[in-house]
């Protein structure tokens, strides 16, 4: 009787730059025969990037399983969620500029005022204020900073509600706006080099 082994990919991991190999149990968590598990969590696979401008690469589950055969033909390989996962090389972090950093910062303050200030001009957003103003205090004022000033304070404490960010520390970090757009990127771009693996393989199916 076959001895059954579970595996289940990681979808994504990271590894230094001089490493040339990964073991078993870095990209993969395994459910089975511990004596039959033990063995392959130490085996390793080699990785090769084709030059050193392309930092990334696709192990897919037939490597796996050609590996694993060669360890032992007896097993039956059952794989559970993703079969692949992505292989990153660790990026050497590098200071940022302080002109660069103060440079787009500059460019989206000035952006993000040119935005509201069309937008206030488009709705005509001071008539807005000033009838509130009169509504409220019976007064008609030509500058109703008693509207103006809270109003200008809400719209950042708003963008910094929105963005899921503020001065205080948080026990339970929900995920921003951000987040799920740099999630939803990341998954993006993993199926596209996916669909670049299967056609340098030719894939039909891709």
């Amino acid at each position: 009787m076959q001895e059954i082994i579970y595996i289940r990919l990681r979808k994504k991991i990271t590894i230094p730059k001089a490493k040339e190999s990964v073991s078993f149990h870095h990209i993969a968590s395994f459910i089975g025969n511990e004596e039959k598990i033990a063995p392959l969590k130490q085996m390793t696979i080699p990785i090769s990037f084709p030059s050193k401008h392309i930092t990334t690469f696709i192990l897919d589950s037939f490597q796996l399983v050609e590996k694993i055969r060669e360890y032992d033909e007896s097993l039956f390989i059952q794989f559970i969620g993703p079969t692949e996962v992505l292989i990153e090389q660790e990026k050497n972090p590098k200071r940022p500029s302080i002109f660069i950093l103060t440079g787009i910062w500059i460019t989206l303050f000035v952006g993000a005022v040119m935005t509201i200030m069309n937008f206030h001009f488009d709705v005509n957003m001071q008539e807005v204020h000033t009838k509130i103003h009169y509504l409220l205090t019976g007064e008609k004022v030509k500058h109703p900073y008693m509207i103006q000033i809270p109003y200008a304070i809400g719209i950042g404490v708003g963008m910094m509600l929105f963005l899921n960010e503020s001065f205080f520390p948080h026990k339970r970090k929900e995920p921003s706006p951000i987040d799920i757009e740099m999630f939803r990127y990341e998954q993006t771009r993993k199926s596209y080099l996916e669909k670049q693996e299967d056609e340098k393989k030719g894939d039909p199916t891709s």
